[in-house]
């Protein structure tokens, strides 16, 4: 019976749950951009190259000079 059993499992397939494909929203998604450090600058570029589908919503940073810098 064991063995029948291995090999009943091991012929089939194995069975995955359907997700359902959720709709693109009309509306951009909207990024925060959490420190400025140098790799902030290139983040910023690839949000402004996709603006139709991409918002930049806020910018932090600890550092003043670095914030200012960015959102320059």
């Amino acid at each position: 019976m064991r063995r029948r059993l291995k090999s009943e499992l091991k012929n089939s397939l194995p069975v995955l749950p359907v997700l359902p494909v959720l709709p693109i929203s009309d509306r951009p998604i909207r990024f925060a951009l959490v420190g400025c450090g140098r790799i902030a600058s290139n983040h910023i570029e690839a949000l402004r190259q996709h603006a139709t589908s991409a918002q930049l919503a806020a910018v932090c940073d600890a550092r003043p000079e670095a914030l200012a810098a960015a959102v320059a």
